[in-house]
């Protein structure tokens, strides 16, 4: 079984929705409310990282794992000295939003727990720092103007180090990144995307980010430097085995729409078990 079929392997993986007892109506509710509450929180800077939804009779159980961007954190510093009321992801906020969607099922009773990733951040602030001083040269090339998404990238790549973020929402952040840069600027991206990788295989650093990542491959297709024909190119660190019954890989894909076509990104993770 090569890597593009990791998505239908026979390993055991933690899937988002519970659907050994659940009816086709409730499947079909409960995929279509994860996603448009996943696209509603990033229009809000909120990145859902995990989530899990069952339903058990009348009552339905949502585990969510969060991340606060920079431009959401500095907003609400601001509302917060003028003392106005700021927008906040608060229970209350998620019972009468989520309820009003799940009552068409007979859902009447809602648990939710949720994490908040920024205090893991606090823990990795060595790491962090490492980053910072290993790309701050890209700053200006890839991040003009765009001084909050240069920190989150730096955020969500040491949780992504450690299996804090799943790979679907390190793509989406990547995603955001190369959207708007300029055909000139592919390459440079590439070489930020060979600069990490590298940070992520290197023994040297375990102790440093206690990173538990023992290669990585991606892929990019689309026309790279505004070419007239499509192009792929992969990027390779590590060790990625062929086979993934036994193996701790990760595969996450995503479609990035920018002014010249439609970018494919493509992710392998290979972990310690």
């Amino acid at each position: 079984m090569g890597q593009k079929a990791n998505l239908q392997t026979i390993r055991k993986r933690i899937r988002n929705i519970n659907l050994i007892n659940s009816s086709p109506k409730e499947f079909l509710t409960g995929f279509n409310f994860l996603n448009y509450f996943t696209i509603f929180l990033r229009k809000k800077n909120l990145i859902l990282t995990s989530v899990n939804l069952n339903f058990i009779g009348n009552h339905a159980q949502l585990n969510l794992e969060l991340y606060y961007r920079t431009a959401l954190l500095k907003n609400l510093r601001h509302q917060r000295r003028k003392k106005k009321l700021a927008w906040s992801l608060t229970p209350q906020f998620l019972i009468q939003s989520i309820l009003k969607e799940l009552n068409t099922i007979g859902i009447e009773l809602l648990s939710i727990n949720y994490i908040y990733l920024n205090k893991q951040t606090i823990q990795k602030k060595n790491f962090i720092r490492l980053l910072y001083l290993r790309f701050k040269t890209f700053q200006d090339s890839i991040f003009p103007r765009r001084v909050n998404l240069f920190f989150d990238f730096l955020k969500l790549s040491s949780l992504y180090s450690n299996g804090l973020v799943n790979t679907k929402s390190f793509l989406f952040l990547l995603g955001q990144i190369f959207k708007f840069l300029l055909k000139k600027q592919h390459n440079r991206f590439l070489s930020l995307l060979k600069k990490l990788f590298k940070i992520y295989t290197n023994k040297s650093l375990y102790n440093t980010s206690k990173t538990n990542i023992l290669g990585l491959k991606f892929l990019i297709s689309g026309r790279l430097k505004g070419k007239l024909r499509t192009q792929r190119k992969s990027l390779k660190f590590g060790t990625v085995p062929n086979q993934t019954l036994s193996k701790n890989i990760d595969f996450g894909k995503t479609e990035v729409y920018t002014r010249y076509c439609v970018f494919g990104f493509k992710l392998w993770t290979y972990r310690k078990t």
